[in-house]
């Protein structure tokens, strides 16, 4: 955990402890006028305080750590079942969780942040990745709430390798809106598949994407796949809230 959450966790409790115990204090030296249960909350507050404070940044912490396990070890379970259901080597499979969030620079804008990557054969691919609606394979499936699946080699096997130059001159259909190096990372991929993760109410909190072989097009769109995808979805979803 930064620095800066831990001073702020740490903090927190001191500053409401403080007030607690100022309060209370006014209210002895009868300042302030406080009647009986607002004196109980601020003594409440006080021994809350002494009580949570030095524990809440290590218990923030483990949170933290237990959710990264989950997630990875759910990923990991969805490359094994790509693995075996499509016959894929596992050199050339991996699998990201995207998670609906907010923006830091708009905190009113929600985007899909990428929380997690599994892939035994590991190659250079931007580590913080968001998309916004309508954005990238991921965000037209956030966007759409539709399973998406795009062969690579064969969407971008036409252009070439492109330039920087000619990649901004593209149109949208093409380039799904991402810019030129989100393209180069992709361009090295041969199927992605994007598939949408929903809450009980239906709405979309996430999205979970599987990078499959040449020629794994089919296997990712069937309904096996798709169908323990969205389980492990569900139960990532049940496992965040804890």
């Amino acid at each position: 955990m930064k620095f800066k959450y831990r001073f702020a966790l740490r903090l927190g409790p001191v500053l409401v402890g403080a007030a607690g115990a100022g309060l209370y204090s006014l209210s002895r030296a009868q300042v302030v006028h406080l009647d009986d249960q607002v004196t109980i909350g601020c003594v409440a507050a006080v021994a809350l305080a002494a009580i949570v404070g030095p524990f809440l940044p290590d218990l923030m912490e483990a949170t933290r750590l237990r959710r990264e396990q989950e997630m990875s070890i759910a990923l990991r379970k969805s490359i094994a079942w790509v693995i075996e259901q499509c016959g894929a080597d596992w050199r050339s499979v991996g699998a990201r969780l995207f998670l609906v969030g907010r923006s830091p620079r708009m905190l009113f804008r929600q985007v899909l942040i990428a929380r997690s990557y599994e892939r035994l054969n590991k190659f250079a691919f931007p580590a913080a990745i968001k998309r916004r609606k309508g954005t990238g394979l991921e965000g037209m499936c956030w966007e759409s709430g539709d399973d998406i699946v795009l062969d690579v080699s064969a969407h971008f096997g036409a252009q070439g390798q492109l330039t920087q130059e000619v990649w901004q001159r593209l149109p949208r259909d093409v380039t799904f809106g991402l810019d030129w190096r989100a393209y180069e990372a992709m361009r090295r991929l041969d199927v992605i598949a994007a598939y949408a993760i929903k809450s009980r109410s239906g709405s979309i909190v996430g999205v979970v994407t599987v990078e499959g072989p040449g020629g794994s097009l089919n296997c990712l769109t069937n309904d096996i796949i798709r169908s323990y995808i969205g389980n492990v979805g569900d139960a990532l979803v049940l496992a965040l809230r804890r």
